[in-house]
C-alpha cells in the first residue's frame, strides 16, 4: 500500500465511519453529509475497508504486495439506488450452483 508524502492528502482518504454515525446519531441533514464527502473525498471517492492480501496471496508463492479495498461515495451510491429503483426487475445468474442471484 502506497501512503501519502508528510504533510499531503491521499489521493482517496478512509471513510470517517465515526463522523457519519455522529451524523445519524443527531439527524444532521442530507445537506451536511454532502458537504462532508464532498470535502473529505477531494476525487469524490472514500476507501470505505482495506485489507491486506499479501499473507494470502505469498501461499500461492506470490511476492507482491497487495491490498483489496472497497472505494466510493456514499451519497452517489444514495443517488444510484434511486434511479434503479425505476428499472424493472432483473434476475442475473451464472447458473452454477455456487453462483449467486442478482434480483431487483
Amino acid at each position: 500500500m502506497r501512503s501519502s508524502a508528510p504533510g499531503t492528502r491521499p489521493a482517496v482518504p478512509e471513510l470517517d465511519s465515526k463522523c457519519l454515525a455522529a451524523f445519524a446519531g443527531r439527524g444532521a441533514g442530507w445537506q451536511e453529509v454532502v458537504a462532508d464527502a464532498d470535502a473529505s473525498g477531494p476525487h469524490g471517492f472514500l476507501i470505505h475497508w482495506r485489507s491486506d492480501m499479501t499473507p494470502v496471496m505469498s501461499l500461492v508463492g506470490d511476492t507482491w504486495l497487495g491490498t483489496a479495498y472497497l472505494m466510493g461515495n456514499h451519497t452517489i451510491a444514495e443517488q444510484m439506488l434511486l434511479e434503479a429503483s425505476t428499472f424493472p426487475p432483473a434476475t442475473c445468474s451464472r447458473g452454477h450452483p455456487r453462483s449467486a442471484a442478482v434480483t431487483r
